[in-house]
């Protein structure tokens, strides 16, 4: 499960949460944010899910393999961590407990992707960039693959 905000300055509406689901409960498979068509969004997207497990004596690491760009972990909904840059390795074993537990990754992306769409392309000048930017350097998401590892103590 997908969610993000929607957040526009220009309009006077209320602005609320809303999510969307990629692919089917079966299947859900990690892509750029630009197979949702979300090439000019900047923000963050939830990917949300669960596991059970029967038993959280064992130290247990979330990997989440290629991130782009920024990521916090959440379990239980307590933050675990955030990283800027790899490795992107998160210590859950704290927050685990027997049964099913929920998992929370927030992914977060650089400020270009929507600066490009604005008409004032010298605002991205400032930043370095020269012209249009080149899309696929900018790309974002979670690609995974994501990983969960258990130690025994």
């Amino acid at each position: 499960m997908l969610s993000f905000v929607l957040n526009r300055k220009d309009e006077k509406v209320t602005v609320a949460p809303f999510k969307f689901t990629v692919g089917t409960e079966e299947n859900k498979k990690l892509a750029s944010w630009y197979t949702y068509g979300l090439q000019q969004y900047t923000g963050f997207l939830e990917y949300e899910t669960s596991i059970t497990i029967d038993d959280a004596s064992s130290s247990v690491f979330l990997d989440l393999g290629e991130v782009k760009y920024m990521a916090e972990v959440f379990v239980n909904d307590q933050s675990v961590g955030a990283r800027l840059w790899p490795p992107f390795k998160f210590d859950i074993s704290n927050t685990l407990k027997p049964g099913e537990n929920k998992i929370k990754i927030k992914i977060g992306n650089l400020i270009a992707n929507e600066m490009w769409m604005k008409e004032d392309l010298g605002k991205l000048r400032t930043w370095g960039w020269k012209g249009i930017p080149d899309l696929n350097q900018y790309d974002a998401g979670l690609f995974g693959p994501v990983k969960l590892f258990f130690i025994s103590k």
